[in-house]
């Protein structure tokens, strides 16, 4: 009761102060940027921002388990208030941009943080069990996957978006 009061409460406060600043809100938006709550916006958004949440960090998940040899008990001792809260975090993170004419990979950075959260308490109660070896194996892992996966894919996702800033950079310059 206590979250969902202060949830409530800071919510509250962000969209009064965000109206006071005249950022864009569901009333005032510019017919381009209008949210439309229909099936056709949320299915044709969904797809890209959960691979943009989620895919990095449930890859690094599997790997994890499968480093650990993962079993039944692992996941029974994981901290459920944990899991709930990354979930709900992962939804309510994306509860409005999901139905936004546009898709931007910045709005998929917030939400993300709620399944890092599931993530990690998974890992969090695996790693009790695990020898010095697996934990060094899986700490290893980590980075190797983080330097040799994770950069390139980010990097290739978001190479057309400073190729795009860039252009509109230069038309600005020109006019």
């Amino acid at each position: 009761i206590k979250l969902c009061a202060g949830t409530i409460a800071t919510w509250s406060a962000y969209f009064i102060l965000r109206h006071r600043s005249g950022a864009f809100t569901l009333d005032t938006a510019p017919s381009f940027y209008q949210a439309s709550f229909s099936l056709a916006r949320l299915s044709a958004n969904a797809f890209s921002y959960i691979d943009r949440s989620a895919t990095i960090t449930m890859a690094v998940l599997v790997i994890a388990c499968i480093i650990s040899g993962a079993s039944r008990r692992t996941f029974s001792s994981v901290n459920r208030r944990v899991m709930v809260f990354g979930v709900l975090w992962w939804l309510a993170g994306f509860s409005i941009t999901v139905f936004l004419p546009v898709r931007s990979s910045l709005y998929a950075c917030f939400p993300s943080v709620g399944i890092v959260l599931v993530a990690a308490a998974v890992i969090r109660s695996m790693w009790d069990g695990l020898t010095p070896g697996k934990r060094d194996l899986m700490v290893a892992t980590g980075v190797a996957f983080v330097w040799f996966v994770a950069v390139p894919v980010n990097y290739s996702r978001n190479r057309i978006l400073v190729t795009q800033a860039e252009l509109s950079t230069k038309a600005i310059a020109a006019l």
